[in-house]
């Protein structure tokens, strides 16, 4: 828990990572778009959002690409539910 540097510690990623979740608070949502513009950097991956603490994962086919999970995200009012927003890499590379 980075409190709000998600964007911060990705960056420092020179490799894509096969799974990340990080939290997502509508305050503070720049935060969330730049986490989620590092992970993107990385690689092509599918993003899944847990409001609360429900710690729920939806079926494969309801992950979205990264617009998708954008504008969920951009749906929630800057007083809305926080949660964590799942993010799995595509394509495995070999590592």
């Amino acid at each position: 828990d980075v409190e709000g540097s998600e964007g911060a510690v990705l960056a420092g990623c020179s490799i894509p990572l096969r799974a990340v979740s990080f939290e997502f608070l509508p305050q503070n949502r720049d935060a969330g778009f730049e986490a989620l513009a590092q992970t993107q950097r990385l690689g092509d991956y599918r993003y899944a959002f847990s409001p609360g603490e429900s710690l729920s994962v939806p079926p494969d086919e309801e992950w979205l690409d990264r617009g998708g999970i954008v504008r969920l995200l951009e749906q929630i009012p800057s007083n809305g539910t926080t949660g964590d927003v799942y993010a799995r890499l595509l394509v495995q590379p070999d590592l």
